[in-house]
């Protein structure tokens, strides 16, 4: 029998002001102690009416949509605590620090972006295991929740699955992270593992670097190069007319004209095989506002129009030229032709788009992949 807590629920009925007068000859300590009580009993009453008898794997498997924007049931399943500040004092206990446990999560995804901070291991296993809540009471340990999920994700466990299927875009990346840094991590030494934290952070910072997945050559020879790159554009009226009614000559003088001032570029991270023409629709009459086009003209600055015919199944001919969508152009579409990708081929993989535009999209949760160029 917990008669504060027996008080405390008899004034539910009542509004927050007046219940908490006829608390006030509790402790602050205790009116706080029986308030978490009642706090924790209401979201675990909402999520057993949320289930309703149905269990949380069957659930995220069969119906994972049922999960979006339902943090209780998220939660529910990942193995975390809905209370805030339960799993507060859970971090501040295993990790000697005050964090949160959505502030844990994007510093580990975030980890190489602005900033190194310290993190202790158990902070890379907390994170890879949902921030699976410990009361600090029973047997179970993080190591011991740790050692549970590689083994359910190494064999493919229903409960592994659906997970992966109900974790937010962050805890996807957080998770990844931390997985890279743990394959690393359980290989230290128990004396390297107990360095004082400065100490490991430098330890940590040096294992990211191992772990973490190398950019792809041609970002290294932007960064090794330290000089301007990306491509010469044009904008002028003669791209006026319909793109499939285009002027050829005026297109070879596009090309003569790249030719000749290619020459003089000094840096090699200018492409020199594609020059970028920007339509006139997108060209504001103002000189004061900014370009901002949905979409450019790529065009292949060595395409020869006398070659043979390239012509897709909607009958519409190649003529050295895609169109590509502008948030591509400085990313994989530059990497394509950096690496030689033919513009034929990325034309005819633009045809089956219904702008008829080339965009190659990143693999989600997949460090420098990407969709295939053509």
């Amino acid at each position: 029998m917990d008669p504060n807590l027996e008080l405390y629920r008899s004034l539910l009925g009542l509004g927050p002001v007046e219940r908490h007068e006829r608390l006030l000859h509790l402790p602050r300590s205790e009116r706080l102690r029986v308030a978490c009580i009642v706090h924790r009993e209401k979201l675990a009453q909402r999520l057993q009416e949320k289930l309703a008898g149905r269990d949380l794997v069957e659930m995220a498997l069969s119906n994972p949509s049922e999960f979006h924007g339902n943090v209780l049931l998220q939660n529910a399943l990942l193995g975390r605590t809905s209370f805030t500040p339960d799993e507060t004092k859970m971090i501040k206990r295993i990790l000697g620090v005050q964090h949160d446990g959505e502030g844990l999560f994007e510093t580990i995804a975030d980890y190489d972006r602005e900033y190194y901070i310290d993190i202790p291991i158990d902070a890379w296993k907390l994170v890879y295991c949902d921030l699976y809540y410990i009361d600090g009471v029973n047997s179970c340990s993080l190591q011991d929740i740790y050692e549970s999920r590689l083994r359910e994700e190494e064999l493919r466990a229903p409960a592994a699955r659906a997970r992966e299927n109900v974790r937010r875009d962050v805890i996807k990346l957080a998770r990844r992270n931390a997985k890279w840094m743990l394959s690393e991590l359980d290989r230290l030494s128990d004396e390297e593992k107990a360095q004082p934290l400065e100490d490991f952070g430098k330890t940590v910072r040096a294992v990211w670097k191992r772990a973490s997945h190398a950019p792809p050559a041609w970002i290294q020879a932007i960064l090794r190069a330290q000089q301007p790159w990306g491509f010469v554009y044009y904008k002028a009226k003669e791209v006026k007319q319909p793109y499939d009614k285009g002027d050829l000559d005026e297109d070879d003088g596009f090309r003569r004209h790249f030719r000749e001032y290619r020459q003089s570029l000094s840096s090699a991270g200018i492409l020199k095989n594609t020059f970028i023409v920007i339509p006139f629709e997108f060209i504001p009459q103002s000189q004061n506002k900014e370009l901002d086009p949905y979409w450019v003209w790529a065009y292949d600055a060595d395409w020869d129009n006398s070659t043979e015919e390239t012509v897709c199944s909607s009958g519409e001919k190649y003529q050295g030229r895609v169109k590509v969508a502008v948030y591509s152009l400085n990313a994989w579409f530059y990497a394509a032709r950096w690496e030689g990708v033919s513009l034929r081929d990325m034309w005819l993989k633009a045809q089956m788009h219904q702008d008829k535009l080339w965009i190659c999209y990143s693999k989600e949760m997949e460090n420098w992949d990407h969709e295939p160029y053509i």
